[in-house]
C-alpha cells in the first residue's frame, strides 16, 4: 500500500536521522606479558588484534579504536580514563565497546566478591594483594554506568586457568577465586563473560574469535551476535568453561547494516515471537492509527513496538478510512489511497489555475509574462511556457523565482549543458542583473559555481538569495557527507541568510511569495539542527603519561587523510606515521592522531592540523599543555574509579596493617591525603612523598606506605585535596583484610 511505503520510508529517515551523529568508540586491552609467578599467556594481543579488525569493519572509526597491550596497572585505568571521556563527549550518541583480554580474578571479602582485572605487571600471588594490584572490574562498570551512551558492551575475555592464586585466609573470609562473579548493571549495558560464575577459560582465543566473526555478520542484532557466538564456544569447550552473557541493551542493536523495519527482525533474544508476528501481521493489514496504537501498548519494549509508534503517527483513524471508502467506493486501500492523492493533486492544480486567473491577453508586465508562463506549464505547453519566461526576463526582471523556472524549463528542454550556454549568455548581457548572475553560477560545475556564489556574494552585499544558495552548497543534501568545514561554511551562510530575512533584505527578489516561502522553511529546519547540537572543537586533545613519556592524544572529529602537529622542540609541523590499515570512511591510509614528548617536557603550546576528506587543510588547533595541570586531571580521572582501593588493609604476621600505597603514586597529583577510621571528619594526615616529573607515579624507598593499628576498623574516611586546590568528596573506603 502506498501509506504503508510512505510510513516505512518516513521511519527509516527517523532511524537514521536519529542517529546520524552516532560515534563508536572501543577499548581494547590485552595483557599476555605476565610475570612468571602469575603466567604468561598466548592469546590476547591476538585477540585484541581480531576485534580491532571485526569493529573497523563494524564503523568504528580506527582512530576511536584505543589499543592497551601489556597495560599496567595506570595505563589500564589511563585507557578507562580516555575511553569514558569520549564516550561522555558523543553526547548520548555514543556506542561504547570495552575488551580485556587477560587474566582475571576474584576476591571475596566479608560476603562480597569483587572481580578484577590482572596488569601485564602485577605480580598477585594470593587474594589478599588484588585490591593493590589489580583493576577493579565494578568500577569499569560504575564508570561506564555513569556515561549516556546508546549501548555499551563489557566483554571480559579472562578467568585464564593458568593463574596460581592461592586463597586467603578463611578464618578472616579472604577467599580468592579464580572465577568471576556477577555484578549489577543498569539498562543499556550488555556484560558477557568468558567463563560462568566461578569457573575458569582455557587461553585457546575461542571467545574473542566468536565475537569477531559474529559481530561481522550484516542486519544482525548484537543478541543474536553474542547467542552465535556462546554457540560456537560451547562446540569447541567442556561444559565447565562456557561463557555466559547478561544482556541489558533497551534498544535491538546491531553492529552492521543495521535493521530499518521489522522485515530484517532477526530471531534470538529480544527478537519478535510468533504472537508478537501475527499481531504484527493484523496491526498492518488494519494499518490504522488505533491498530498501531494497541500494538504499541500490548508491545512497548519491542522493536516492533516502537515501529509501531512511529507507524501510528503517520496513519489515518478508522473515521478518516471510513470517509475515505465513502468518497473511494469499496475499492481496496490501494485504490483508495492513489484517489486520494489523485484527488490531491488535482485540487492543487486547480487551485493553482484558479489563483493565476488563466493565460491573460496582450501581456504586458512582468507580472503578466509570469502569470502567462506558470498557466502554460500546468497546460504542459512548454514551448509557450519558455516564450513568456524570456519575455518576463527581457523586459529586466531581477526575481529570482522567475530566472529559477526559466533554468528549469531550459534544462527541461536543452539539457544542463544547454541551459548553461543560455545562462552564460544572458549573464554575459545583464551584468548588473543579480538574480542572472545567481542562477547562471547554480548551473556551473563544482568549484566554479562556488567561486562565482561567493563573488556574487562579496559584490551585491544586499542580495539575501545567494546566501541561501552558499548554504545549500555545503548542505547535507547536496554532499551526502559533511566535513566540520562544510558545516563551518553552511552555518555561516544560513546565518547570513536569516539576518538578511529579518532586516527585509528578501521580498524584494520575489515575485510569488511561494518560493521563498519553502526557502524559509528549509533553512529554518537546517539553522535548528545546528542551534541544538552542542558546540564540538574539531580536534579533542587529551594528554597520558607513562614511564616512557607523554602521550599527546589529538583526535579530530571527523575523518581525515593526513594529521600533523607541532611541538617546542620540533619547531615545524611533522607528520604523524600511518597504520597499517585503511580507514573506511576514506579508504585511504589511516593517519595515527597522536605524537610523544618527553616526561620532563616543560608546558607548551602545541598545535595540530589536518587533511580532510575534501583535501582541504584543516587548523591549526591548539592545546595548552601543562604537565602539573594533566597530572592532577589523571589522577582525579582514576582515583575517581578506584575509590574502593585508596586504602587496603591486610592482616599480617598479627598485626593489623592499613596500606596507602594505591594513593601514594599518585603524589604529582595529589597535595594532601586526610582520613580518619572514626567516621566524621578526617583528623589525620597522611605524608605524600616528594613528585618526581621523569617518573611519576614512582614512590621513593623513603615513603611511609603504610600505618599499623592497635584495632580492625572496617572501613576508613577519606578526603582527597588536589594540587589545582580542589577537593573530593569524603569517601567511605571498606578495609579488606
Amino acid at each position: 500500500m502506498r501509506f504503508l511505503v510512505l510510513a516505512a520510508a518516513a521511519l527509516a529517515l527517523l532511524v537514521s536521522t536519529a542517529h546520524a551523529e552516532e560515534r563508536r568508540i572501543a577499548l581494547l586491552i590485552g595483557n599476555e606479558a605476565y610475570p612468571d609467578v602469575v603466567g604468561r599467556l598466548d592469546n590476547p594481543h591476538e585477540d585484541v588484534d581480531g576485534i580491532a579488525v571485526a569493529l573497523t569493519r563494524a564503523r568504528f572509526a580506527p582512530d576511536d579504536i584505543i589499543v592497551v597491550k601489556d597495560g599496567t596497572q595506570q595505563a589500564m585505568l589511563q585507557g578507562l580514563a580516555e575511553f569514558t571521556a569520549r564516550l561522555k563527549s558523543a553526547g548520548g550518541e555514543g556506542v561504547g565497546f570495552f575488551y580485556y583480554s587477560g587474566h582475571g580474578a576474584s576476591a571475596e571479602s566479608a560476603g562480597q566478591r569483587e572481580n578484577y582485572l590482572v596488569p601485564s605487571d602485577a605480580a598477585v600471588e594470593s587474594a589478599e594483594q588484588l585490591p593493590l594490584l589489580g583493576v577493579p572490574l565494578t568500577g569499569v562498570i560504575k564508570s561506564l554506568s555513569s556515561v549516556e551512551a546508546r549501548s555499551i558492551f563489557i566483554i571480559s575475555d579472562a578467568c585464564r586457568n593458568t593463574l596460581p592464586l592461592t586463597s586467603g585466609n578463611k578464618a578472616l573470609g579472604g577467599a580468592g577465586d579464580k572465577g568471576f562473579s556477577p555484578v549489577p548493571m543498569r539498562p543499556g549495558l550488555f556484560i558477557a563473560y568468558a567463563t560462568a560464575d566461578g569457573a575458569t577459560a582455557p587461553d585457546d582465543g575461542a571467545f574473542a574469535s566468536a565475537i569477531a566473526t559474529h559481530i561481522q555478520t550484516p542486519r544482525q542484532v548484537a543478541s543474536r551476535a553474542f547467542e552465535l557466538a556462546l554457540r560456537d564456544v560451547v562446540q569447541t569447550r567442556e561444559n565447565s568453561s562456557l561463557p555466559f552473557v547478561s544482556p541489558g541493551l533497551t534498544e535491538d542493536f546491531c553492529f552492521v547494516s543495521c535493521p530499518e523495519d521489522a522485515s530484517v527482525q532477526t530471531k534470538g533474544p529480544g527478537s519478535a515471537n510468533d504472537q508478537e508476528l501475527a499481531d504484527w501481521r493484523a496491526a498492518v493489514q488494519a494499518d490504522t492509527k488505533e491498530a498501531y496504537l494497541d500494538f504499541a501498548q500490548k508491545y512497548p519494549d519491542t522493536f516492533l513496538g516502537g515501529e509501531a509508534r512511529a507507524m501510528a503517527v503517520l496513519r489515518p483513524t478508522k473515521e478518516e478510512r471510513a470517509a475515505a471508502r465513502q468518497v473511494g467506493g469499496d475499492a481496496g486501500s490501494d485504490s483508495i489511497d492513489r484517489t486520494l492523492q489523485a484527488l490531491e493533486e488535482l485540487t492543487a492544480s486547480l487551485e493553482g489555475l484558479a489563483r493565476l486567473g488563466g493565460v491573460i491577453d496582450n501581456p504586458e508586465s512582468v507580472t503578466d509574462f509570469y502569470n502567462n508562463a506558470q498557466v502554460y506549464e500546468r497546460r504542459g505547453d512548454s514551448l509557450n511556457a519558455r516564450r513568456m519566461y524570456e519575455r518576463a526576463i527581457a523586459a529586466g526582471t531581477d526575481a529570482v523565482d522567475i530566472h529559477l523556472a526559466y533554468v528549469a524549463t531550459l534544462k527541461a528542454q536543452e539539457g544542463l549543458i544547454g541551459a548553461r550556454e543560455i545562462y552564460a549568455d544572458l549573464a554575459r548581457r545583464n551584468p548588473n542583473t543579480a538574480a542572472a548572475q545567481l542562477v547562471h553560477a547554480t548551473v556551473l560545475p563544482g568549484e566554479a559555481r562556488r567561486t562565482k556564489l561567493e563573488t556574487i556574494a562579496s559584490e551585491t552585499a544586499d542580495f539575501g538569495p545567494v546566501y541561501f544558495e552558499l548554504a545549500r552548497l555545503y548542505s547535507l543534501d547536496r554532499l551526502g557527507q559533511q566535513t566540520n568545514a562544510d558545516k563551518t561554511a553552511e552555518k555561516k551562510w544560513l546565518s547570513a541568510f536569516r539576518d538578511a530575512d529579518a532586516a527585509g533584505d528578501l521580498q524584494k527578489w520575489f515575485l510569488d511569495d511561494s518560493l521563498l516561502v519553502d526557502w524559509r522553511a528549509d533553512a529554518d529546519r537546517r539553522w535548528a539542527a545546528y542551534a541544538s547540537a552542542a558546540d564540538v572543537s574539531p580536534v579533542t586533545f587529551s594528554a597520558m603519561y607513562s614511564n616512557s613519556g607523554w602521550t599527546i592524544n589529538a583526535t579530530p572529529t571527523e575523518a581525515v587523510v593526513s594529521l600533523s602537529y607541532k611541538t617546542a622542540s620540533t619547531g615545524t609541523f611533522v607528520e604523524t606515521a600511518f597504520w597499517g590499515r585503511q580507514d573506511p570512511r576514506t579508504g585511504k591510509p589511516a593517519p595515527m592522531t597522536f605524537f610523544e614528548l618527553p616526561l620532563g617536557a616543560e608546558a607548551q603550546t602545541v598545535e595540530v592540523k589536518y587533511v580532510d576528506v575534501n583535501g582541504g587543510e584543516q587548523g591549526p588547533f591548539a592545546y595548552d599543555f601543562d604537565p602539573a595541570i594533566r597530572f592532577v586531571e589523571s589522577s582525579r580521572e582514576i582515583l575517581a574509579i578506584t575509590r574502593n582501593a585508596w586504602i587496603a588493609g591486610r592482616d599480617y604476621d598479627g598485626r593489623t596493617l592499613v596500606y596507602f600505597t594505591h594513593l601514594l603514586t599518585h603524589s604529582c597529583g595529589l597535595e594532601k591525603i586526610e582520613y580518619t577510621f572514626s567516621g566524621g571528619t578526617p583528623d589525620k594526615e597522611w605524608p605524600l612523598p616528594a613528585c618526581d616529573p621523569l617518573n611519576p607515579g614512582a614512590i621513593t624507598s623513603d615513603a611511609e606506605i603504610y600505618a599499623e593499628l592497635d584495632e580492625r576498623p572496617a572501613s576508613a574516611f577519606v578526603r582527597l585535596t588536589y594540587k589545582d586546590g580542589s577537593q573530593s568528596d569524603l569517601v567511605e573506603v571498606p578495609l579488606r583484610y
